[in-house]
């Protein structure tokens, strides 16, 4: 008799805890009715939070937790690299004249135009004309040269109308006078720079890239001798001859130079960052057990409203085969093109002398 009495006091004291474990795991204002009974739930999503000091308990059931996140430091931004100003500068010619090979032994130094090409208007005729001009870069010495260009201003012209002629300039190897320099004595010229078409009859600048002959003078690769400017040197239909106006002239020639080095680039240090690194959260089946009287009466662990355990479901995989399609041939037979027939060109219009200024010769 006694030995029952105190199984019922047992079983009621064990009723009472578990009363009690289910109102403290019961978050306040709640009904009660939103979910199964649950004792150990709250315990687990309470030992879950970070500080608590119940994370030494979660290896123990298979769960790792999460490591707390720091916040990193961000790379500095790249800064933009402070603009390098430069300067450009226009130097006219301090010497320029032609030189002409119908014509071996006259200077043209103090002519206010001069000649490139092949002359057959005057007589007797200049055949080939050459130009010949020079520049003082020494205000500009030890700069860095980024863009030249060699301006030359059309005053006159033998050829066609509207016909347009390629003018090339070329580096002067040896030295030479604007006083004392003809077709006999005259330098030979050197390798071809900048080239530009020039159309007769169309008074306007024309300018030609120099960069690397002036930067060649700059570094000491070559002495300053100036610039020789040609154009086609040829006799018979294809004879002409374009003029540009001399330092004598209403428009001297011009060397624009610009000087100034690159703009450097600033390349940002980069800042040494830590990687955080989020762990999974392991999922495993626990169970809790609460002794009552003789036996053992095992509870389902849920873990923040998910019930640990249970059966994983087979992903379904579906399988695709690739049928190849047959490709079609489209054969083309070739048509022939009935041959044309040339015309004949009609006669090219006389050459007329055209200057801009009626005072020129």
């Amino acid at each position: 008799m006694k030995h029952r009495i105190g199984v019922v006091i047992c079983l009621s004291l064990c009723t009472a805890l578990m009363t009690s474990a289910v109102l403290a795991a019961t978050p306040e204002g709640d009904s009660g009715e939103a979910g199964p009974w649950n004792p150990t739930g709250r315990i687990l999503e309470e030992a879950l939070l970070p500080g608590n000091g119940a994370l030494g308990l979660l290896p123990s059931l298979g769960i790792e937790a999460a490591q707390p996140v720091h916040s990193l430091p961000q790379e500095a931004p790249p800064q933009e690299a402070a603009p390098d100003p430069r300067s450009s500068k226009t130097f006219t010619s301090v010497a320029d004249t032609c030189i002409l090979e119908g014509y071996p032994t006259r200077n043209s130094g103090t002519t206010a135009d001069m000649w490139v090409g092949y002359d057959e208007s005057s007589s007797p005729t200049a055949k080939t004309a050459r130009s010949l001009v020079r520049f003082d870069l020494s205000s500009i010495a030890g700069s860095s040269v980024t863009s030249a260009k060699l301006r030359l201003y059309l005053v006159n012209s033998w050829d066609y109308p509207d016909e347009t002629r390629t003018v090339t300039t070329y580096r002067i190897p040896t030295s030479w006078t604007e006083s004392g320099v003809n077709w006999s004595n005259a330098p030979q010229p050197a390798e071809a720079y900048g080239a530009a078409p020039v159309t007769a009859g169309s008074w306007r600048w024309y300018e030609f890239d120099v960069t690397a002959l002036v930067q060649a003078w700059q570094n000491g690769t070559y002495p300053n001798n100036g610039i020789m400017v040609r154009c086609l040197e040829v006799a018979g239909n294809d004879s002409s001859r374009r003029g540009f106006s001399t330092r004598e002239g209403p428009y001297p020639p011009e060397l624009v130079v610009e000087c100034g080095a690159a703009a450097k680039t600033v390349t940002p240090t980069p800042t040494a960052t830590a990687t955080a690194r989020a762990t999974r959260m392991i999922t495993a089946t626990a169970t809790a057990t609460i002794r009552a009287g003789g036996g053992l009466l095992a509870l389902p662990v849920v873990l923040r409203g998910r019930t640990l355990g249970g059966t994983a479901t087979p992903t379904r995989t579906t399988s695709r085969t690739k049928t190849r399609t047959p490709t079609r041939t489209t054969t083309r037979t070739k048509t022939r093109t009935p041959t044309r027939t040339r015309t004949p060109a009609p006669p090219r219009p006389t050459k007329t002398p055209t200057n801009e200024y009626p005072w020129y010769p």
